[in-house]
């Protein structure tokens, strides 16, 4: 009986990431899903709804749905009153490639 080997997911990702087009196609939509778990974590810990987070920020309900199951985007504006609505800051940096690869 002949052994199958196994597809290592992690060297396909590494392939696919040569691609200048898909690794700016994955480092955006990574950044939207941390955003995205940002705000999910916010709302559990301040034990508020969307509704309520939409109410208290001023950011319409649809928006922030839509943003939220990956089928829109938010405004920086709509970043900052979602994050003043969480009594937080909203901070953006930016970083050398070589500092994120490097943690």
């Amino acid at each position: 009986m002949e052994k199958k080997s196994c597809i290592n997911l992690d060297d396909i990702v590494g392939e696919l990431l040569l691609d200048d087009k898909t690794r700016a196609a994955y480092e955006f939509l990574e950044t939207k899903f941390e955003i995205t778990m940002n705000i999910s974590k916010e709302c559990r810990e301040q034990k508020i709804s969307l509704k309520q987070l939409s109410k208290k920020s001023g950011v319409k309900i649809k928006r922030l749905v839509n943003f939220l199951i990956g089928d829109g985007d938010l405004k920086v504006y709509d970043l900052y009153k979602i994050a003043k609505a969480f009594d937080k800051k909203l901070v953006i940096n930016f970083y050398n490639n070589e500092e994120v690869k490097n943690g």
